[in-house]
């Protein structure tokens, strides 16, 4: 079933059937997936690459074929049948509880799954293509590994301590998602306040300090060295403890002194010192799909809950104070990075480009929401319209592009500030100081805010076309969300 408002629609776009009656959270993730620009071309690359390495993809082309069956436009309502995605997700390698069991699922495990999946059959690819690599005209075609799946993005990870001012080398770590958690007891919340929350500087009251722990040892044996040294007429094992000790403080000491705390100490008994510490996470490599889990469950001793609160999330979201910079801080107070200032308030009403090498932007691409409890309910998804343009496949499916941003300076002098719980007043790509707006390479005015057009709200077979406001009000029920980077 397809709806547009109450006009007839030229197009339609397919919905997905439901299977098993409880397979809305696969129809909503793959719905939202296929909105993702940076994902179609992604998928036809590596398609490409296995098709001429002869390296089996089972869920990259049954993704690949889904997809594009998803944003082909038809005449007429219809809906698709998921079977060949279900077969190989449910296959005997790929065993999970996610098909093998008739309860409620989760939509953010199953984006694992296929993520995994994507990221594990690209490295089948690779492997090939370097085993391959340098056999006549084949070399050409695999030269370039396909590396990095399109949701793989990286955390810098940094842990202080607070008395000695020690700081453990910065740790990066691979994500494909981040999981948001949200407050517990108040009604509404902006992504910004989750995304401030996970990125804050954090303060430990257990951790050990590896320095600290090297001082108190090097302090321990130099008192030892001084207890053994005033023994008089000393056995010969106090001889050889008290030689011990020495070349073990010795060792100790010249370690702390050239900074070399993590090194091993072979046959030295260290002390273990629980220090104040400091710890926090940021993002050091922004993917070109940022997936945001909004995680609403709650624990309790005996069972767990579902926490509906509302949280306002934008059309468009500045992650850069969230990402680190080219310099990183070591001390222990300060925040691990600090992110470029945003651009100042125009003086003139002309547009002004954007900085595109200070800014981290991204545009929403697909919200997948969760209405129901938390052991049951419903999964639907919003996402982008797909663009009905034909020719090239990169005319179809390019990254969001920013053309400018709008200074405008009537509303630099009187912002519009967005509270929680407030209604939403602002223009679309307005951001929370109210004086910033931002102008698409793809913007369309019959598809702009207010016209109830642009976006299809997708369940299971189920499509109507909406436009952004609709899907900016879903703030109780959204649950992951899909941005896109813009270039």
């Amino acid at each position: 079933m397809y709806q547009v408002g109450q006009d007839a629609c030229a197009v339609c776009y397919p919905g997905l059937v439901n299977i098993s009656g409880t397979y809305c959270f696969m129809n909503s993730t793959v719905q939202a997936l296929s909105s993702l620009a940076y994902l179609q071309p992604h998928i036809e690359s590596i398609h490409a690459k296995a098709e001429a390495l002869d390296v089996p993809t089972p869920v990259i082309d049954a993704l690949r074929d889904l997809i594009h069956a998803l944003n082909d436009p038809r005449s007429r309502p219809s809906s698709i049948r998921p079977l060949e995605l279900i077969s190989v997700l449910s296959s005997a390698g790929r065993a999970n509880s996610l098909f093998s069991s008739r309860e409620h699922q989760d939509a953010q495990e199953l984006f694992q799954l296929l993520s995994e999946c994507i990221k594990s059959e690209i490295a089948a690819i690779d492997k090939e293509g370097a085993r391959d690599r340098g056999l006549g005209d084949l070399s050409q075609e695999v030269e370039t590994k396909i590396g990095k799946s399109v949701f793989d993005g990286l955390t810098a990870n940094r842990r202080s301590c607070v008395v000695c001012g020690y700081t453990e080398a910065v740790m990066h770590f691979p994500f494909d998602n981040w999981q948001l958690a949200v407050p517990p007891m108040t009604s509404t919340c902006l992504l910004e306040d989750c995304l401030s929350d996970y990125t804050r500087l954090e303060v430990l009251k257990d951790c050990i300090c590896r320095k600290c722990s090297m001082t108190a040892t090097h302090r321990r044996l130099t008192q030892e060295i001084q207890t053994l040294s005033q023994v008089e007429n000393p056995s010969a094992s106090k001889k050889r403890r008290l030689k011990d000790v020495k070349k073990m403080a010795a060792k100790v000491k010249s370690l702390l002194d050239e900074g070399r705390v993590e090194d091993e100490l072979k046959d030295v008994r260290m002390e273990k010192v629980i220090s104040l510490s400091t710890k926090q996470a940021m993002i050091a490599r922004p993917p070109p799909v940022l997936v945001l889990h909004i995680n609403r469950s709650m624990h309790f001793s005996h069972y767990a809950s579902k926490n509906n609160i509302r949280v306002i999330f934008p059309e468009v979201l500045d992650l850069t104070q969230y990402t680190t910079s080219g310099n990183l801080s070591t001390v222990p107070t300060s925040s691990l990075s600090t992110p470029p200032p945003h651009p100042k308030r125009s003086t003139t009403p002309t547009p002004e480009p954007r900085d595109s090498s200070s800014r981290t932007i991204y545009r929403l691409s697909a919200v997948v929401c969760h209405f129901g409890q938390h052991s049951f309910g419903h999964y639907i998804c919003y996402r982008r319209k797909p663009k009905n343009s034909s020719g090239k496949l990169e005319d179809k499916w390019h990254p969001p592009r920013l053309v400018i941003e709008v200074l405008d300076e009537a509303s630099a002098s009187s912002p519009i500030k967005r509270e929680p719980g407030a209604e939403d007043t602002q223009a679309e790509g307005e951001d929370a100081e109210g004086f910033e707006e931002y102008i698409w390479d793809d913007a369309d005015p019959s598809t702009a805010a207010g016209t109830g057009r642009g976006w299809l709200r997708v369940s299971d077979d189920a499509v109507t076309e909406v436009g952004i406001e609709s899907v900016l009000q879903e703030g109780s029920g959204a649950f992951m969300l899909y941005y896109e980077r813009a270039v």
